[in-house]
């Protein structure tokens, strides 16, 4: 050091510089009294820059070399520290001088050496020093050494760095808050802020000096650099340094926004600091630091609006290449770090936020991209939407990765969210990472499931822990059974559902009470299993967030997805509330399992539908994710995307709404020479939509759907208008232009979603798919006929090439447009070459198969729903319509549904080939059948067999792929749209023939895999038509169908008879089926399918006059020549052939059949006959019977057979339900027997009944018999009710037979066919009971049903049908009464108890109807009608059988004229009717009647129920004789009868005119005594034994003596005994008495013959007496007049009763009549002052006459001529004109000569009885004495009616007879006593 200040004192002395001289004198004598190496540095350093100020050069060199060896003096000093070295530094830089001419020449090394020092010996300089640097840097800028320059400045920007990066770090626990949230800085970073706040106050003093200096550009250009740096080297921590905040606004920015000012703006960049910047020239610079500024201050509220004010001056500038420059700064400044300054609120000293003004930076620079895309430079556009894309992807990764500096500015911009109330978006959860989080829960994990094993009582609860413990352990073995993939999962599934599915069906099936029990099948066990985990995961992850947190599932939820999963389900409701209510709160689906095994199950839920959890909260036991952040950056992008939404589209949608107005000026340009567009043109639209694509992804990934939706609106929409333009343009030019535009759209919306199909939103799937629509109509648009390519018909092969740039192939994946496009293929209007068309064009369809692939192949399930609902939306949304100019033949809606048919075809075809569950498969089939069906019901008939073909093919891929496991039921959802079709009958008839056909190939390809879908295809052939083609009707018809040649007739016939072949093929199949159990599950709809083979052909000819077609069409067998009758019946012997090997075999196999409840739902005849008889008749017939057990005998005994038979049968075919479905086939072949063609009826009853013995031999009597209660005979009882059934007025409203009831045409078994049933069904009953060998409760029930429903035949006025019944009773009792036990005997006995009642029963009501009528009363309220028409028919088309029934009433109450012939009346009298009509009020307003053949037809029935007891002559039924003969007396010898008996007269025309019950009464006495007489030979045989003794004789004599004294021969006649019912008396006469009498079996045969006899000579003395007498009670008959108004007004004023009951509804074929009897008529004539005397009556006029006069009656001569004429009374009585009588005379003696004829056959009725009775006697030996006298034992007891007798007898033979009798047994002596 000494040396070269020596060296300078010596230069200085000789250039005579005595100040420098001194200087370094005084200098050395300072420096020698130093101790140390730093001593004095200062002021050398000092003197140094003394010198360099001389500008001498020896000096200047000497003071160069001394500063070298000060420098390395200082660097190799080791005691220096670090502010020693700044300090020398300081004093270096301070020495340095500014501009002097050294630093060129002379100090270049030194200055090196400052620099070097600097470099290595000061790494972090203070503020202050780096002050002097930046001076020395600036002086060392003034050299012309361009290295020195760009060294020394490097250099100081490198230490300005290091310094700005030397700010203290505070720990986060060590850091503090104020109050207000802001951080509180401690005194390191304070004293750091200070020296930086000092450093940036100098570099804003070096602004304004070098702002006024202009020839210091370089450091002008140096201190610009400066501020870049510091700008983006600031540390967010200042933030809370206040004079910071404080020099920024006012200081700072003013500075730099003079920067925009400065002339050097446009000055080349030489960037001193940067060696790798790129910036052409400065103003990027300056645009770089106040951008920079603006993200830095944004943060802080107080200078928000600083920034504002900056980023409002940066837009300030209008010139091209200034934004130009602009856009490029933007694009480098914003990033995902800086972007938050932007967007999210001030959260440093923040205000209130208004108007969302934290969002107004990001919203200015949106709008100055868009005004700067709205320029007509295309460069400055395409950096615009550059600048956009690039926004846009920071926001997409700030919002994915939260990007945040620190944590504190993410918790402070969520506190401001919080403050301000703007929405936190929760996040949405990956659960593939959280899966690892799901701990096992330990109080599940301590609980031990205990085996549960099933019973036959096992409640609901108990079945769902069986349920739960096999899942788990199905869950648990998952390693075991080596399951590592979904469709692995998936197999166990089904197999553990099968078997949870069996467990239940075979423990419930042997449960007493099967009525209810709903078992659950596997496919409802497969669903619930699925979604009850699914359920479970979702709870669980849910949980993570918080564990207490209640699960957001609802049940409704829970059952409303497993009822809609598309399969065919039967759950038991209890069972799955059950499980839901206590499982699903507590089920651990991952507890125990391995890691590979959760990840099949977490993807099996996530193939199925997303979890789609969001939560606010950070998942528990995760530490390492940043949820936080995460979720503050989601929320605050979500706010920007919903306030800049607008925004954001409107800079990036005028593009593409404005492309073709574009395109229209630039071909109208002269500018524009070339023919082909700008390259410019396609960027921008590239760029364009790459901005959408981001928009797009930006609102998907913050979570608004409906704006990513909106964005594919808009490029979709696009399409569509473009679209129509072109169509508009085509009017004029009739070309087809494709736009480049339009292929951009379609490519842009097919690669957005290809390229992330998972995480497109559903609601985006519309406009996908109107871009593929779009895609096939450009086709059809713009490709040439012979290029059209058939993108729709390809099933497989899909096109493998694409269109590139020289027509190099690429790959489909190629998300850009340059791959498709070549510039030189597009003209200047935007078209492209017609060339080109077709392979682009091609090239997007290759690219829309992947799509759809993609969608088949990665979707989830839900997912994939939508898009095949939104594909079937699209078939209901009609394409724009197009002119007829356009497209004439096109329909509007017909390409779109073509399209997509195919397109779904083919995805269904990928999805049930991939290796989705099947569950998958069933749901997408449940939808896609839908569109299926749509399709084959469309008018164009290509279509719809298109639509056939594809679900032929994915059926067919489904069986081969995909077998179905045991008791499933999925094939059968794959068929039911092919059921659909054929049953709704919707297709058309060629496509039914493909369905036909594709189902017999179906069945050829695949019988064995068909399984459960043999129900939906024997569904569908059951409903297949099968026309006849009969040409007869074709001759008829020959003048309209001359068109039609026979080659079409015989086509058509081929293709019915192929049809016949083909199904005729599926049922051999069917029953060739290997599986035994396929066959059981499906034997029901075979079964159907039979029946309705059965039925066909349909009747040819219809009947004609009866109810039976007893003719066959003689054209039959040529008609039918379409015939499945008989191989159905085959197929049906098939089946019982099967039912009884597995009978036989005791198999497992259950068959598959509804539970169904027997139910008789016809009616009785007895309740229709009887059900109009008044209620109150019924108590006057017995007052312990209700009328219901009357009426409803036969049905209440039915209902409660059929229960318990069919309960007995579920008790025995609860397992395999074989018997079930055994009796379904008989019910249906019962069925078919009443409703097929009378052709095949013989064959059908001959199969039918070989199959009831093969029933019978192979199962058993108790089977059998259950088959004829519960089967047959309801069937036969509404067959012949709905047959011969009169329907009346109160019966219409009853369901007869519903099943015939619901046909159109009804048909009726001929009359050999329905004979050949019943002997054949009563051969079966008689087999029955002769293989019995002894008869249990089943044979009581079978005779009881058969004999009541033969019983109830009896009560129909039909007598073919009562004769039958008849018939068969006998038969019945004939071939098994001898066989009967005490039980059958007392239920016969019943039985024909109650026929008698039910038959007589007619009688009855009308003796009661007129016992408690008075004249007043029939005249109100009973009127008689009369059918005169002989046209007219019944209600059923039966026969009235009118011609018949007169004998029947000659024989039953007019037995004596036999001998006279009788002429039939031409008129059908015998079709009347009594009915009463209640005047007042009543419980029974409605009318009661009676018809009179009724009456007629049951008297005859009860006449032959008479010959059968008398035939069987039991001792229980001859009571019932008796009854019938008391019966027959009331109605002969009752008072109040006259009336009756008159009226009938008047009705019957009798000749003699008498109406008795003496043939009924004849057959029953007849009988009784025949009865008796054989009791009375045994007694007498007895008696003779023992009076072998002759004392006993002696005593008997002196008895009989006794006897014979005390005997009266004429007693006094005592009267009936009466009994009081209710109002009315009923009499009981003395055949009642005898009844019971008979029934108590008190007395022996000789008593009974006694009161018997005493009886006989009662009545007929009794009856002698009042025929000579001539005394009744009342002496006026009845008459029948017709009810014309006027003659009712005349009887009954209209004051005197209701309007209602005057006149009852007539129909069109009656006559109305009203009774009256002769006081009322006399009555009549005298009010109303008529002539009394009878004037000469007129000849009876014919029907037709008297009705015509009753409509307009004519004036007569008289008014009892009048009333004559109008009465059926006049039509059969002679007046005498020539007496002159009066009327009333005139009637009583009419009245008297019927009473007269009356008593006289009643007394010879009883004189024929007693002639009978007398024969008996005589016949039997019963008057042969026994002792050997003349006198008879039963002389005493008959000697009574002997005297009676012979003493009244009118007939000579009785009483010659009885003379004798008492001459030569009785004894003269007695004789002459009585007499």
């Amino acid at each position: 050091m000494a040396q070269w200040l020596t060296d300078v004192q010596q230069e200085a002395e000789r250039t005579h510089n005595l100040l420098l001289r001194e200087f370094c004198q005084q200098l050395s004598d300072y420096l020698s009294h130093g101790t140390t190496l730093h001593y004095g540095r200062e002021k050398i350093l000092e003197f140094i820059r003394s010198c360099l100020e001389t500008e001498t050069v020896q000096i200047g060199t000497l003071v160069s070399r001394g500063f070298e060896i000060l420098i390395a003096e200082e660097e190799s000093c080791r005691e220096c520290t670090n502010q020693d070295k700044q300090d020398f530094l300081q004093y270096t830089f301070d020495a340095f001088p500014n501009g002097s001419p050294f630093v060129e020449r002379e100090l270049i090394s030194c200055i090196r050496s400052i620099l070097s020092f600097v470099r290595t010996q000061c790494l972090v300089l203070s503020g202050h020093v780096l002050c002097k640097f930046i001076q020395f840097t600036l002086g060392i800028l003034r050299t012309t050494n361009p290295d020195l320059r760009r060294e020394t400045c490097q250099l100081c920007a490198s230490k300005l760095e290091a310094f700005y990066n030397f700010r203290p770090l505070v720990p986060k626990e060590e850091r503090h808050y104020s109050e207000d949230g802001n951080l509180v800085l401690n005194q390191l970073e304070v004293d750091y802020y200070k020296q930086l706040l000092t450093l940036m106050e100098y570099q804003t003093t070096l602004v304004n000096e070098l702002s006024r200096k202009h020839d210091q550009t370089l450091q002008r250009i140096f201190v610009l650099e400066l501020h870049d740096l510091l700008i983006r080297s600031l540390s967010r921590t200042v933030y809370f340094y206040q004079p910071f905040i404080d020099f920024i606004w006012k200081k700072y920015s003013p500075a730099v926004i003079s920067f925009l000012g400065s002339p050097i703006i446009d000055a080349r960049c030489i960037m001193y600091v940067k060696n790798n910047a790129s910036d052409p020239h400065l103003r990027r610079t300056v645009y770089r630091i106040i951008l920079n500024l603006i993200c830095f201050i944004a943060p802080i509220g107080s200078l928000r609006s600083v920034s504002e004010t900056l980023f409002q001056r940066l837009c300030l500038s209008q010139a091209t290449n200034e934004r130009l420059d602009l856009l490029i700064v933007l694009n480098e400044v914003i990033t995902s770090r800086s972007l938050i300054s932007l967007i999210s609120p001030p959260w440093i000293h923040s205000t209130e936020a208004t108007n969302d003004s934290d969002l107004s930076l990001f919203r200015k620079i949106i709008s100055i991209i868009a005004e700067c895309s709205s320029s007509d430079d295309r460069a400055l556009v395409n950096n615009a939407y550059l600048c956009l894309n690039h926004c846009l992807e920071q926001l997409i990764k700030f919002s994915t990765e939260a990007t945040f500096l620190d944590t504190d500015e993410e918790q402070a911009i969520r506190k401001v969210y919080k403050k301000y109330g703007y929405p936190i978006i929760p996040l949405f959860i990956d659960t593939n990472y959280v899966l690892p989080l799901i701990k096992p829960d330990d109080n599940n994990r301590n609980e031990k499931e205990n085996e549960i094993n099933l019973t036959a009582e096992s409640s609901t609860l108990e079945k769902v822990q069986f349920y739960i413990v096999h899942l788990k352990i199905l869950l648990k073995t998952s390693d075991q059974q080596h399951i590592t993939t979904v469709s692995d999962f998936d197999d166990a599934l089904l197999q553990f559902s099968s078997f949870i599915s069996n467990e239940y069906a075979s423990k419930m099936s042997i449960s007493s009470d099967t009525s209810t029990t709903i078992v659950t099948n596997p496919d409802g066990i497969y669903a619930t299993t699925i979604w009850f985990l699914w359920f479970c995961s979702r709870r669980q992850f849910q949980q993570l967030f918080d564990s207490n947190m209640p699960s957001t599932i609802s049940k409704s939820a829970f059952i409303t997805d497993i009822m809609n999963s598309g399969l065919m389900l039967c759950i038991e409701p209890d069972w799955m509330d059950t499980l839901y209510d206590i499982y699903f709160e507590q089920f651990d689906v991952f507890d125990g399992l391995s890691d590979q095994f959760k990840g099949v199950l977490h993807q099996m839920f996530l193939d199925i539908r997303p979890f789609n959890i969001r939560s606010i909260k950070q998942p528990i036991g995760d530490s390492t994710s940043k949820h936080d952040g995460h979720l503050t950056a989601l929320s605050v992008c979500h706010r920007l995307v919903q306030v800049c939404w607008s925004a954001l589209l409107g800079a990036l949608t005028p593009m593409l709404t404005k492309n073709h107005s574009m395109d229209a000026d630039l071909a109208s340009s002269n500018m524009v020479l070339s023919n082909t567009i700008s390259e410019k043109f396609i960027e921008t639209h590239e760029l364009v939509f790459q901005g959408l694509k981001l928009v797009f992804q930006l609102a998907v990934t913050v979570g608004l759907p409906n704006n990513a939706c909106y964005v594919l609106h808009c490029v979709a929409s696009t399409i569509e208008q473009g679209w129509i333009m072109d169509n508009q343009r085509r009017m004029f030019t009739k070309q087809n232009r494709l736009h480049y535009l339009d292929v951009m759209a379609i490519n842009f919306i097919l690669q957005l979603y290809m390229n992330d199909i998972n995480n497109c939103p559903s609601v985006a799937y519309k406009h996908i798919l109107r871009c593929c629509v779009h895609l096939c109509l450009l086709e059809m648009q713009c490709c040439p006929p012979k290029e059209k390519l058939d993108l729709t018909i390809h099933q497989h092969g899909h096109v493998s090439y694409e269109l590139s740039n020289g027509n190099n192939s690429s790959s489909s994946n190629d998300s850009s447009t340059s791959s498709l496009l070549q510039l030189s293929n597009i003209d200047k209007t935007g078209h492209i070459h017609d060339k080109s068309c077709a392979n682009i064009l091609q090239a997007l369809s290759c690219r829309s198969d992947k799509l759809f692939e993609l969608v088949a192949r990665h979707l989830d399930l839900d997912s994939l729903l939508e898009f095949f609902e939104q594909m079937r939306l699209l078939t209901e949304t009609p394409v724009p319509k197009r002119t007829a100019e356009i497209s004439p033949s096109l329909p509007q809606n017909l390409f779109p549904m073509h399209a997509v048919i195919e397109r779904v075809g083919d995805m269904t075809l990928g999805i049930i080939a991939s290796l989705r569950p099947r569950y998958h498969v069933c749901k997408v089939w449940s939808c896609v059948s839908q569109l299926f069906i749509q399709g084959a019901t469309h008018r164009d008939i290509q279509l719809a067999k298109r639509t056939i073909s594809h679900m032929h093919r994915d059926l067919r891929s489904w069986l081969s792929v995909r077998p179905e496991y045991p008791n499933f039921q999925l094939n059968e959802t794959f068929f039911k749209p092919f059921e659909h079709l054929i049953c709704t009958e919707q297709c058309d008839s060629i496509v039914e023939n493909q369905i036909v056909n594709s189902i017999c190939e179906l069945v050829e390809l695949n019988t064995n895999a068909i399984m459960s879908g043999w129900r939906s295809i024997f569904a569908c052939l059951k409903t297949v038509k099968i026309e006849q083609h009969r040409h007869s009707i074709g001759t008829k018809n020959s003048t309209s169908k001359e068109n039609r040649t026979d080659e079409d007739e015989t086509e058509q016939a081929g293709v019915e008879l192929y049809r016949v072949n083909a199904i005729l093929e599926v049922l051999e199949a069917f029953f060739s089926c290997e599986n035994l159990n396929v066959i059981s599950q499906a034997s029901v709809d075979c079964l159907q399918c039979l029946f309705c083979y059965l039925r066909e052909p349909e009747p040819f000819t219809p009947m004609v006059n009866s109810p039976f077609g007893d003719s066959f069409d003689e054209n039959d067998e040529e008609h039918n020549q379409i015939e499945l009758v008989m191989p159905a019946l085959n197929m049906i012997q098939k089946f019982t052939t099967i039912f009884v090997h597995c009978y036989v075999t005791s198999s497992d196999h259950v068959f598959a059949t509804k539970k169904r409840t027997r139910q008789f739902e016809s009616t009785s005849f007895t309740y229709s006959t009887f059900s109009n008889f008044s209620p109150s008749f019924f108590s006057y017939l017995d007052p312990s019977i209700s009328p219901e057990t009357i009426l409803r005998s036969f049905e209440l005994k039915l209902v409660g057979y059929m229960r318990q038979l069919s309960d007995d049968l579920d008790l025995i075919d609860n397992t395999t339900h074989l018997l079930n479905v055994w009796s379904y086939m008989i019910e249906g072949l019962t069925d078919t027997i009443f409703s097929c063609s009378n052709h095949y009826h013989i064959k059908i009853i001959d199969q039918y009944f070989h199959i009831l013995k093969l029933t019978f031999d192979s199962v058993g009597h108790r089977f059998s018999i259950y088959l004829i209660c519960c089967v047959i005979i309801p069937w036969l009882q509404s067959f012949v009710c709905s047959n011969f059934l009169k329907m009346t007025s109160s019966l219409r409203k009853l369901t007869i037979f519903r099943r015939h009831a619901q046909r159109q045409n009804s048909t009726f078994m001929n009359i050999t066919a329905w004979r050949l049933f019943l002997g054949n069904l009563l051969e079966h009953i008689l087999y029955i009971f002769e293989m019995a060998k002894e008869f249990e409760e089943y044979h009581h029930i079978l005779f009881d049903c058969f004999q009541s429903m033969l019983i109830d035949w009896l009560c129909v006025a039909n007598e073919y049908v009562g004769r039958l019944g008849l018939s068969c009773i006998k038969h019945l009792l004939t071939h098994i009464s001898h066989k009967f036990d005490q039980t059958l005997r007392s239920i016969c006995i019943d039985n024909l108890q109650h026929a008698l009642l039910l038959t007589s029963l007619p009688t009855e009501y009308l003796i009661y109807e007129f016992l408690v009528s008075s004249p007043e009363d029939l005249l109100r309220n009973v009127r008689v009608y009369i059918q005169n028409d002989p046209n007219s028919s019944s209600s059923c088309g039966l026969v009235n059988g009118d011609i018949s029934i007169f004998p029947l009433c000659q024989q039953l109450f007019n037995e004596h004229s036999q001998q006279q012939p009788t002429k039939i009346p031409e008129v059908k009298i015998f079709r009347f009717t009594f009915r009463t009509v209640p005047t007042a009020p009543t419980n029974d307003p409605s009318p009661h009647e009676i018809q009179m053949k009724t009456f007629v037809y049951l008297n005859y029935f009860h006449l032959q129920l008479i010959h059968m007891i008398g035939e069987l002559n039991w001792s229980e039924l001859i009571p019932n004789l008796s009854q019938t003969i008391d019966l027959a007396e009331r109605f002969d010898i009752t008072s109040n009868i006259f009336g009756l008996k008159s009226i009938f007269q008047q009705l019957f025309a009798f000749e003699p005119a008498a109406v008795t019950f003496q043939h009924v009464k004849r057959i029953a006495f007849q009988y009784i005594v025949d009865y008796l007489m054989r009791g009375v030979k045994d007694e007498l045989v007895k008696h003779s034994i023992n009076s072998a003794n002759l004392h006993v004789q002696q005593g008997n004599d002196e008895q009989t003596g006794n006897d014979i004294d005390a005997y009266e021969s004429f007693p006094e006649t005592s009267s009936p005994k009466q009994q009081m019912v209710g109002n009315v008396e009923k009499k009981v006469g003395f055949f009642g008495h005898f009844a019971k009498t008979l029934d108590a079996s008190s007395c022996n045969y000789i008593e009974l013959l006694k009161i018997l006899s005493d009886g006989i000579a009662n009545l007929l003395f009794t009856g002698c007496n009042r025929l000579e007498a001539h005394v009744e009670t009342d002496p006026y008959g009845l008459y029948l007049l017709r009810a014309d108004q006027d003659l009712i007004d005349k009887f009954l004023p209209p004051s005197s009763i209701p309007a209602v009951s005057r006149r009852s509804s007539v129909s069109e074929n009656e006559v109305e009549y009203f009774i009256v009897n002769q006081e009322m008529i006399c009555r009549v004539l005298n009010d109303y002052k008529l002539v009394r005397k009878a004037e000469t009556p007129t000849s009876p006029l014919p029907p037709s006459i008297q009705r015509k006069s009753s409509i307009n009656p004519a004036p007569s001569p008289s008014t009892h001529q009048r009333f004559f004429s109008q009465s059926l009374f006049n039509e059969h009585t002679k007046v005498n004109t020539d007496e002159q009588r009066s009327l009333q005379e005139i009637l009583s003696s009419k009245y008297a000569e019927h009473v007269t004829i009356a008593l006289k056959l009643y007394v010879d009725g009883w004189n024929d009885l007693c002639l009978y009775l007398a024969k008996s006697l005589q016949d039997n030996g019963c008057w042969i004495s026994t002792s050997g006298s003349g006198n008879s034992l039963l002389m005493p007891s008959l000697e009574r009616w002997l005297f009676v007798c012979a003493t009244n007898a009118t007939n000579r033979q009785l009483k010659n007879l009885l003379l004798d009798i008492l001459i030569k047994h009785g004894g003269k002596d007695a004789i002459l006593s009585r007499t």
